[in-house]
């Protein structure tokens, strides 16, 4: 897999979120951690992040606050105004078709994101294993 370098992510400030939106302490918990790349699943520095959710708004019309995606498609794990679930939408679907799962906390979410990177790294480690018997 390709070495993501991710020195200094920062979320978005609270005058750049959708009107009565807060980061849940669990994400900032995280965050201040530097628990910022699991592999498969990385967190979005908030200039990506306010164009995706701009962009989200758009399509969608939902008030989806990325904070993370993945690295091997269209993938990100997001917020809701008005709810503290992460909802795991599958960016540039049709409208009413892109959303995979709703974790119900952010918890649930990271849990989900270091099994995806624990499955990705094992069919990496056998596709390099592989490579050398051949």
């Amino acid at each position: 897999m390709k070495e993501i370098e991710l020195d200094h992510v920062e979320l978005m400030n609270q005058d750049e979120l959708p009107k009565g939106f807060h980061y849940p302490i669990e994400l900032r918990k995280i965050m201040q951690l530097g628990l910022v790349n699991m592999g498969v699943w990385i967190m979005m520095d908030k200039d990506l992040a306010k164009v995706r959710m701009l962009e989200m708004k758009r399509r969608y019309n939902r008030d989806l606050v990325p904070f993370a995606q993945r690295i091997d498609g269209d993938d990100l794990a997001c917020y809701e105004v008005g709810s503290e679930c992460v909802h795991h939408i599958q960016d540039y679907e049709c409208p009413g078709t892109e959303e995979i799962t709703v974790f119900p906390n952010t918890w649930e979410w990271l849990r989900s994101a270091i099994n995806d990177m624990i499955e990705y790294e094992e069919i990496e480690c056998d596709c390099e294993k592989e490579k050398g018997q051949q």
